[in-house]
């Protein structure tokens, strides 16, 4: 265990590592590539988890995750073009056309993300032969869309349980909006900690144990969903597009994922600086 003289040491010399690290460019990578990753992952996900859920539930718990999470609260927009492209064409090219798409957008995307999490975790991969690093870059690229359908599936199942929960608690209880909120805020934490603990454990080059892993996403996930507070309130009142149309709602999706990527990447700092500590304490 580390003192508490030890964990103020620990989060100043995060603080100081976070912003030497220059975190705000490593975010705007992320936010950039989650634009082009953005609708062919949406299509994909009511396409083949809409096959067991159903499309309409899929549609619905992509709207309730924009709404609650990000503040959008107007996103038909999406959910139409979803709803247009499911209705034109159920086609094989379609889909495999929004495959090859998705595979290199967001591989893209978890590549980036690798990148990032190597330098705040400060790994150094290791230099192999042309024809290995052209393996292992092909390899995680098709992880990359297992690591997606992971994260898919734990959102739904956490989405899965939030309903149920909501569907106890309005049987036992008629009026108990401290409840409902509680339950909410629960399973926002909940789901956040599963995501992060998942690309702290295998989304870079090197190794950390669960133990750890789950140790950095706890407090990530409390800290990132706090933030995700105040940047949705940010985002809904005094972002100057936070009242636009289609534009308006591209940018406030990638000013949040811009910020919410800073807390990740202070969390990832902050769980490697831990463990340097707690090894000098060994």
């Amino acid at each position: 265990m580390i003192s508490r003289k030890k964990i103020s040491t620990v989060f100043k010399e995060t603080f100081a590592a976070f912003f030497e690290e220059r975190a705000h460019l490593h975010a705007a990578t992320i936010s950039y590539y989650t634009l082009f990753a953005m609708i062919p992952l949406l299509y994909l996900l009511v396409v083949s988890f809409g096959r067991i859920f159903g499309e309409q539930f899929c549609i619905q718990v992509i709207t309730d995750l924009f709404k609650n999470n990000i503040g959008l609260n107007d996103i038909h927009l999406f959910t139409d073009y979803l709803k247009n492209i499911n209705q034109q064409s159920r086609s094989w090219l379609l889909n495999l056309s929004m495959l090859a798409v998705l595979l290199y957008s967001c591989s893209a995307f978890m590549m980036s993300l690798k990148h990032s999490m190597n330098d705040f975790f400060d790994i150094e991969p290791n230099r192999q032969r042309k024809l290995n690093v052209f393996l292992e870059l092909l390899k995680f690229r098709f992880l990359s869309l297992s690591y997606l359908a992971l994260i898919a599936l734990i959102i739904f199942t956490v989405y899965f349980l939030q309903v149920f929960a909501f569907s106890i608690l309005s049987s036992w209880f008629t009026s108990m909006h401290f409840g409902y909120l509680f339950l909410q805020y629960f399973f926002s934490i909940a789901l956040n900690f599963l995501v992060i603990s998942f690309v702290f454990k295998y989304n870079h080059d090197g190794y950390i144990s669960w133990n750890l892993a789950f140790k950095g996403a706890l407090l990530t996930s409390v800290l990132l969903f706090f933030s995700q507070l105040m940047i949705k309130w940010y985002l809904q009142h005094y972002f100057f597009l936070g009242k636009g149309d289609f534009i308006g709602s591209i940018f406030i999706l990638m000013a949040w994922v811009f910020y919410s990527a800073q807390v990740i990447f202070f969390g990832a700092k902050f769980t490697y600086i831990y463990d340097k500590h707690l090894d000098k304490t060994k």
